[in-house]
């Protein structure tokens, strides 16, 4: 950090000076949702990017610095006596990995940019390759190996998700949603196999219109409702996350745990709801639904295990209530 500082200052003369050079190239490149406020990346309340810009930017660097890039792919190097080694660790578990960045700040977690030279390989062999990379025993598919994004309308005009949810802060309020290339998607094969061969599909807390409705528009077709459970993302009126309740009520959906029970209950048999919304039960199985009712807010890791362990029982042990 202090090195990067130094050759900021050198070059911008100030460190906010630099900053805004950055921000002039960073609109050139095309990323849309970023602003930088600093040279080392700490956090600061106007720093901000997203993993599509990130991408952009990873690209930009492969494609006009070829003399440089090199250097991502060592995995030490040697100065004054002092070893520093490189901490993307699937170089040394992979031997098509070439770089690129680790990073790691107490706001965002750890994040990780890297590239592999590879020809011919589906998005879902990429991921599952990376899982393997990271050690990561659970499968990770995703929905589809074509292109879906998510288009978000506005009284700003029609934004990206990215800038919508990171350059915008979530504020314009949302009229309505397509997904570009939904039309043409098709599931693929493994996600299909997945979904159809699995004892439960477990639909997670997730935002239903933002995350959960775009994989529903693709594979939605393969599931079997019977065997779909989805937890609330809502707890008393309020979002367990994110914007989810102002989204639901932007697009005129009822923002309660009711109301994501109507939003899934032609997907899903059960829902899990927390126990402060036991009230409304009866309204639930109006619409043809079980229900399962827990602690559904996560107090971290241990919270998170909490909840999985005791759905899993519950889901082994009987078909909800």
């Amino acid at each position: 950090n202090d090195a990067t500082i130094a050759l900021a200052e050198k070059v911008g003369g100030t460190e906010a000076a630099f900053a805004q050079i950055m921000n002039v190239y960073a609109k050139r490149l095309g990323m849309k949702s970023t602003n930088f406020e600093n040279s080392d990346g700490l956090p600061s309340p106007n720093h901000y990017t997203t993993a599509r810009d990130m991408a952009i930017l990873s690209r930009a660097v492969v494609r006009d610095f070829p003399q440089y890039y090199p250097w991502y792919g060592l995995r030490e190097f040697t100065w004054n006596n002092i070893t520093q080694h490189n901490r993307n660790g699937l170089l040394l578990r992979d031997p098509t990995v070439d770089g690129i960045k680790t990073g790691h700040t107490d706001s965002a977690g750890y994040c990780l940019i890297t590239s592999a030279k590879r020809g011919g390989m589906r998005l879902t062999e990429a991921v599952a390759h990376l899982t393997r990379g990271f050690g990561i025993e659970v499968g990770v598919i995703p929905m589809s190996d074509d292109p879906v994004r998510t288009r978000i309308g506005t009284d700003a005009g029609e934004l990206s998700m990215q800038d919508w949810f990171v350059g915008q802060r979530c504020v314009p309020a949302v009229h309505k949603m397509r997904f570009a290339g939904i039309d043409t998607a098709r599931p693929s094969p493994e996600a299909v196999a997945a979904v159809r061969g699995a004892d439960a599909v477990i639909i997670g807390p997730s935002n239903p219109l933002l995350s959960v409705d775009p994989i529903l528009a693709v594979l939605g077709d393969e599931l079997d409702r019977e065997r779909v459970t989805v937890v609330s993302p809502v707890v008393g009126g309020q979002s367990l996350k994110g914007p989810t309740v102002d989204m639901l009520r932007d697009m005129g959906e009822e923002a309660t745990a009711f109301g994501v029970a109507r939003h899934y209950a032609g997907i899903a048999a059960t829902i899990v709801i927390d126990r402060v919304d036991a009230n409304s039960l009866e309204a639930i199985h109006s619409l043809g639904m079980r229900t399962i009712v827990d602690d559904i807010v996560m107090d971290g890791v241990d919270g998170e295990k909490r909840l999985a362990a005791s759905l899993l029982h519950v889901l082994e042990s009987t078909d909800g209530s």
